[in-house]
This record gives C-alpha cells, sequence and structure tokens, in this order.
C-alpha cells in the first residue's frame, strides 16, 4: 500500500528529462515532493547519476586538489561535489 501519492505521467517525464542536468533536491523542489520520494523513483525507472572518470578527469582532480574546492572541481569536470569527494578518496588524496 503506497503511503504517498503516486507520480503522474507527466512527473515521470520531467523526472527522465532532467534527472542528468538537475540534482535530486531541485528534482524535488520544483515537483513539490519529498527528497526521498524522488531519489527512491529515480532507482525504480533505473535512472543512474553515476559517474566513470577517466585518466582525464583523475588527471585534474589530481592536479586541482588542495588548490579549490571540490565544488570547483565538481563544477569543471561537470559532475556532483560528493563524487569528487569519494573519488579522492578513491585516489587516495590527502589534505597537506
Amino acid at each position: 500500500m503506497s503511503r504517498g501519492k503516486h507520480f503522474t505521467e507527466k512527473e515521470i517525464e520531467y523526472l527522465k528529462v532532467n534527472s542528468l542536468v538537475m540534482s535530486t533536491k531541485e528534482l524535488a523542489d520544483n515537483l513539490g515532493r519529498n527528497y526521498w520520494a524522488v531519489h527512491r523513483k529515480l532507482q525504480a525507472l533505473g535512472i543512474s547519476k553515476n559517474h566513470i572518470f577517466t585518466p582525464d578527469e583523475d588527471y585534474i582532480i589530481k592536479r586541482m586538489y588542495g588548490k579549490f574546492t571540490a565544488k570547483a572541481i565538481a563544477t569543471k569536470i561537470g559532475v556532483d561535489e560528493n563524487a569528487i569527494y569519494n573519488r579522492c578518496k578513491k585516489l587516495k588524496l590527502k589534505n597537506k
């Protein structure tokens, strides 16, 4: 049994079109929905924002790390700020 209102076809189409260019929070705010409801719907639709980093992007991250904020690096590469934090951990980059 559903606890909330169902997504309309128009809302689902909106999610499909905008999910890769807008954050989940922005989508939820624009639709007047709860963040987690939108997050679960994106998962159910099979829409993923996972980014596979290329060697060039890793090089950019290594060069910019420690000199610029994660937000600046994310903007440069075109990914989410959290993706940069996670990639820095994976690359074992440490603050000096």
